[in-house]
């Protein structure tokens, strides 16, 4: 009996996988423009709060605000940014959001509350177009079966930038101050914008599909949001985002408390960095593999378990590095899934559009889970994670169903 070809969405064996490089010219020059884009940015987040506080002397509630909007409008900048994706093409889409660099530097030039609050709500639009189109880019540049670990390096590469980012920052605040660094921001982030529009090539035609109008592309989100295992998707992506926006404001905070040492959750935001980004390549190695849906009930489950136990142990130092921990790596891996599993239940030319459904989920779940962790923790300490840990109940049910699905659908072709 001759072998068939297997389905966009199903996992090739590793006796029938073709050969297929990881670092095309196109990939590799996504790395760099994302390694580059998150170095010159990075300082922008975690500066807000000293600049509102020290600069405009106003209280925290006006820079949660600021953030709040972002996180408001990225949800409508995610659905614009896959209709943008799809119409006109990922790599515009990439450089289009891509402004939201310069223009997050600029939050600094200004001392305007309103124009800062009109700033916060482009800066987020424009945040989750590149999103959509970074990681749509990646899903072209890439063949299917070296996906999964070229995500991993996407995200990590990008972890890294910010990070080196923030360390080039600390020193020339402190000798030129705010003005200067904003300016050294916005104008290395037009320069990497220039470079990427110039030298980062199209991702080939054939990993793309086909183009549609911008209007086609506006009314297909219904067809797409009708499809079973889609919505089993945004479900997936949007309960462990609820609880990894409580936990990111939680832990760092509840150690403190616990410890009374603010040295004691510098130091667990630096392991769980280190340890997550490690799971995220080996998550990334491990779908390669064996797919995609089955580590995403193995990881659904292991949030379910952080987040019962650090609703538990809520005022332990051990309790909450182990079990933060164990989340931290949980969600950073999941995300690696991410890019694969929209691939594959996305049709020709719907990935930016696949993807706008599952970010803008994740726009507002972020919210929801930080905002929410803030109120109830004032109750219990524990309260949020429990909550948390109920909620992603649901997840693990939504990833069986996705393994489920994908297995009914590997059997109906085979025969």
């Amino acid at each position: 009996m001759a072998r068939l070809a297997a389905p966009r969405g199903a996992t090739v064996g590793r006796d029938v996988a073709p050969a297929a490089p990881l670092l095309t010219p196109g990939f590799a020059g996504l790395l760099l423009a994302w390694f580059a884009l998150g170095l010159c940015a990075a300082p922008a987040k975690p500066l807000l709060p000293v600049y509102v506080d020290a600069v405009l002397h106003r209280p925290p509630l006006f820079t949660s605000t600021l953030l709040s909007l972002q996180l408001a409008s990225g949800a409508i900048g995610a659905l614009v940014g896959g209709s943008v994706a799809d119409a006109f093409g990922r790599k515009l889409a990439l450089l289009i959001g891509s402004l939201s660099g310069p223009l997050a530097a600029a939050l600094f030039l200004t001392r305007s509350p309103w124009l800062m609050l009109a700033l916060a709500l482009l800066i987020g639009m424009l945040s989750s177009i590149q999103t959509i189109g970074g990681q749509t880019y990646l899903m072209g540049a890439v063949r299917q079966v070296r996906l999964g670990f070229a995500a991993a390096l996407f995200f990590i590469g990008s972890t890294l930038g910010t990070s080196l980012g923030n360390f080039v920052a600390a020193p020339a605040l402190d000798r030129w101050g705010f003005g200067a660094v904003a300016i050294a921001m916005v104008a290395t982030s037009m320069a990497v914008i220039a470079t990427t529009g110039w030298l980062l090539p199209p991702p080939p035609a054939a990993e793309v599909g086909p183009r549609a109008s911008l209007a086609a592309t506006v009314r297909g989100y219904q067809a797409i949001w009708r499809r079973y295992e889609v919505r089993l998707l945004v479900g997936l992506r949007g309960l462990p985002t609820c609880y990894w926006g409580a936990a990111t404001l939680l832990v760092p905070l509840l150690l403190y408390r616990a410890s009374h040492l603010p040295s004691t959750a510098a130091t667990y935001a630096g392991v769980s960095l280190a340890l997550a980004a490690s799971c995220q390549l080996l998550t990334g190695r491990i779908a390669d593999r064996v797919g995609r849906r089955a580590p995403a009930v193995v990881l659904t489950s292991g949030i379910v378990l952080s987040a019962l136990l650090l609703g538990l142990f809520s005022g332990s130092v051990a309790g909450l590095y182990a079990f933060g921990i164990l989340g931290a790596c949980s969600a950073w891996s999941l995300s690696v899934l991410m890019p694969g599993l929209i691939k594959d239940l996305s049709g020709p030319g719907e990935e930016g559009r696949t993807l706008a459904l599952t970010h803008f989920v994740w726009s507002g779940s972020m919210l929801i889970g930080s905002v929410g962790a803030g109120a109830l923790v004032v109750l219990n300490s524990g309260l949020p994670f429990l909550i948390a840990a109920a909620l992603n109940v649901f997840a693990v049910v939504f990833a069986v169903a996705l393994l489920r699905s994908g297995m009914r659908s590997r059997v109906a072709t085979v025969r």
